[in-house]
């Protein structure tokens, strides 16, 4: 132990440290476990978390009092038996913040901590905090990662994440572990809500752009929950033109994105989240909407007035539309189908034309406050009676000529 604490200068420090705090010939020998059960609960190793440190709704757990002088001291002895005991450090620096220690004392003691290894949970969830407090951001990202490609404390250590891809001067960071493809990456890219701050919400798009830049590109999974919470923010237009960069369509005049339905096809039973940019398909009491390698399949029995399939699309606005449903071989497709475009409270109705192989239908100038827009294909009310089975192989959307 002498050389150790001879190699290591900064141990013998911290030993030194924590025997001052202790009564003058205290010699009782202490295990470290028993020294650690002097304190009830597993929070006594967790530093307070000040207010505003945390998403609002996460769980702060309770902090216990601080350590009688006994206890000090007991921790005391054990460090001088252990003193690369990481777990003996940690605890005694949470009873330091928990009383309210000189600051420079709790750096120090820090300090000494972040040297004892990577691996004890609570002295990295203590040393991220003490990171954010002192705006020392060099190790946050690097301790949050270590936290989750243990699968530790992952509700924390992604918040951490999240309020470092926020901050301008630590984004690239993120966006490096991002890119390094870990093993949370799809999880973390999943976990940002429409309530996000406004900051958090402009710093994913700039992650996604960045990550749509990379040589190994974002996947649809990992990108779908971000994109699902730009549109439910308010900014469907940046999540459609991110959707577009991922999901490369072959015609860019075409407003609709897949609209053959192959993508749909594969994505059907795969368990891979899809978002409002791509189709949705509804099914209930008389009627199902199922895509298919030959577009979608429609069965219907004309009871109501259903909605069969819905995309959110980006609009050009002030402009006229033109869209055309493809329904080969079918008679009379004009007389069932009801198209329209959702845009806020706003319907915007198509006015329809048979022509070979399908239906044209067109609208009105856009109102120019329309920029996005839910295009639903329905059926009409009181079709008739009895079941029906229409196929669209395909939908256009575009500025009409």
């Amino acid at each position: 132990m002498v050389q150790d604490m001879r190699r290591k200068p900064y141990v013998a420090a911290a030993v030194a440290a924590l025997a001052s705090i202790g009564a003058a010939g205290y010699s009782a020998w202490v295990q470290v476990d028993d020294a650690m059960a002097m304190q009830t609960g597993a929070n006594a190793a967790l530093a307070p978390i000040p207010p505003g440190i945390l998403p609002s709704g996460m769980h702060l757990p309770a902090q216990p009092a601080p350590m009688r002088p006994e206890q000090r001291r007991a921790l005391a002895v054990a460090a001088s038996h252990t003193p690369l005991d990481q777990k003996i450090f940690n605890l005694f620096y949470a009873d330091q913040v928990r009383s309210g220690a000189p600051i420079e004392q709790v750096r120090r003691l820090a300090q000494h901590l972040a040297r004892l290894g990577w691996r004890y949970t609570p002295a990295q969830q203590n040393l991220i905090l003490r990171n954010m407090l002192d705006g020392d951001y060099d190790t946050i990202v690097d301790r949050a990662d270590s936290l989750v490609r243990r699968q530790k404390i992952p509700e924390f250590a992604f918040a951490i994440l999240s309020a470092m891809e926020a901050i301008p001067e630590v984004h690239s960071d993120v966006v490096g572990k991002l890119r390094s493809n870990p093993v949370w990456r799809r999880d973390y890219l999943s976990v940002i809500t429409p309530g996000a701050s406004p900051a958090l919400m402009a710093a994913r798009v700039d992650t996604i752009e960045n990550l749509l830049r990379s040589p190994g590109g974002i996947s649809r999974a990992e990108a779908a929950q971000s994109m699902t919470s730009l549109l439910e923010s308010g900014r469907g237009r940046i999540a459609h033109r991110l959707w577009r960069q991922l999901t490369r369509p072959i015609d860019p005049r075409n407003l609709v994105l897949d609209p053959s339905f192959r993508q749909a096809a594969v994505m059907a039973g795969s368990g891979v989240p899809t978002t409002a940019l791509d189709w949705q398909f509804g099914q209930d009491l008389g009627f199902s909407a199922v895509p298919s390698p030959d577009g979608v399949v429609i069965n219907w029995d004309h009871r109501g007035a259903p909605t069969f399939i819905t995309q959110t699309v980006a609009l050009p606005p002030g402009r006229s539309l033109a869209l055309t449903i493809t329904t080969p071989d079918q008679q009379g497709v004009a007389a069932l189908l009801h198209p329209t475009l959702e845009c806020g409270r706003a319907t915007i109705e198509f006015t329809g034309t048979a022509i070979a192989g399908g239906v044209r239908y067109t609208t009105l100038a856009v109102p120019k406050t329309c920029d996005i827009a839910t295009l639903r294909v329905g059926g009409v009310v009181d079709a008739g009676t009895g079941q029906v089975m229409l196929r669209i192989t395909k939908v256009d959307l575009r500025p009409a000529s």
